[in-house]
């Protein structure tokens, strides 16, 4: 069964996957049983079904990709956590996870470097002109103020 979209998107060494998080109940729950007991602990803390379903729809398909990278079963998988708590493998490969409802994109690099992705929802940001003044330099200002304000959300995102 396929779960993901495949890597469309190769930016050199760091391949992301496209997750939807809306699964069949089938392929949530072979998700979830890929899960550590920890991961279960975690999902099991959200308030509300769907966030937990999410977590572990993300977490499952973390596993199953980097097992996939690494040719050995997902339930192996043993994360480390820096001082940020942000997990990562001995010896590699550099990951990331970010979701935002229902989907998550999955970033892997083909070495142990680092690496980052995002994924937000394009809406409305009230604290907007605060965020801008406060943490971006004049030049992103400049991007932002030559957006028109119904495009002024995305060019925020985009930075």
């Amino acid at each position: 069964m396929a779960f993901f979209s495949a890597g469309d998107t190769d930016l050199g060494r760091v391949l992301v996957w496209q997750v939807r998080l809306d699964r069949p109940p089938e392929e949530a729950a072979f998700l979830r049983s890929l899960l550590s007991p920890e991961e279960m602990r975690r999902a099991e803390a959200f308030r509300f079904e769907s966030a937990r379903e999410h977590f572990a729809v993300a977490r499952g398909a973390l596993r199953a990709i980097l097992a996939d990278r690494l040719s050995i079963s997902p339930q192996s998988l043993s994360f480390l956590h820096g001082s940020h708590g942000k997990p990562y493998l001995a010896g590699g490969p550099g990951f990331n996870l970010s979701h935002c409802e229902d989907l998550a994109l999955i970033a892997v690099a083909e070495d142990d470097r680092p690496v980052g992705v995002d994924v937000e929802r394009v809406r409305p940001i009230q604290e907007l002109p605060s965020i801008e003044e406060r943490y971006f330099h004049a030049e992103e200002r400049g991007f932002l103020a030559a957006a028109s304000p119904g495009e002024r959300p995305r060019a925020f995102l985009t930075l």
